[in-house]
């Protein structure tokens, strides 16, 4: 494996995103970055981007941040990293740090920061690559997250993520999409992630014959209720 591209659908899991947020939630598309088969400068700039709306928000800024692909954990330290399509698994240190991630989206004083996940971080994936390349899962790291910030995940710490074939996504992001469809937008992220855990778990047992548990991280900085909070407007979306 020379590259990380090998995640089915996580392409087609961003562009349909994407038109969610454009013709659902009304963001404008100068509001929104859309990086596919993104390199790490791209991840990087792309987060960078985010930073600098927040600050130059003061406090006002709604961010979320959403990527579909490949995590992967350091076997040594079990940190874990978002996998761009320039690094593998063998030169993991050029990676995307979830611990820089977070640090970097909650900097500045913002309205909320949501950070949408469709990766896992135990060395499994989509296609099970990084696993044979790593050798064996590991468990990885909590990170602790800080600021107005609410992290959703496809799957718990020691599980893979999948996908959903029928449907040409990730079996997390299509759910997410099918929510948001149902609700017109119009859903709370304590119910978003109810029916999260119910349908992903359930589908994932019937096509990929594994648990699926998506997970939600919430900030203890987080003054609102999760039936109070609900997708933003200043939106980064990115996939590798």
């Amino acid at each position: 494996m020379n590259n990380e591209r090998n995640v089915d659908f996580a392409v087609n899991d961003a562009l349909i995103f994407k038109n969610y947020l454009l013709n659902t939630y009304g963001i404008p598309d100068i509001n929104i970055k859309l990086y596919t088969d993104a390199t790490a400068a791209e991840i990087d700039r792309g987060i960078r981007w985010l930073v600098n709306l927040a600050e130059t928000k003061k406090g006002e800024a709604e961010l979320v941040f959403y990527f579909s692909g490949h995590g992967l954990p350091d076997e040594q330290t079990h940190e874990g990293y978002i996998m761009p399509v320039d690094v593998t698994g063998s030169d993991i240190q050029f990676a995307i740090k979830l611990s820089y991630l977070y640090a970097e989206l909650s900097k500045y004083p913002t309205k909320k920061v949501t950070v949408i996940l469709d990766a896992c971080f135990s060395g499994g994936g989509r296609t099970e690559g990084l696993v044979a390349m790593k050798g064996a899962k590991v468990k990885p790291r909590e990170e602790t997250i800080s600021g107005n910030m609410v992290v959703l995940t496809s799957s718990s710490e020691d599980e893979s993520s999948g996908f959903y074939l029928e449907k040409k996504h990730g079996m997390f992001t299509y759910y997410l999409l099918k929510k948001i469809q149902e609700t017109k937008g119009d859903v709370d992220y304590q119910s978003l992630i109810d029916y999260l855990k119910e349908k992903v778990n359930e589908q994932s047992l019937i096509s990929n014959f594994k648990h699926q548990n998506p997970q939600i991280i919430i900030s203890n900085d987080l003054s609102q209720p999760l039936n109070s909070l609900r997708i933003g407007s200043t939106i980064q979306s990115g996939t590798n």
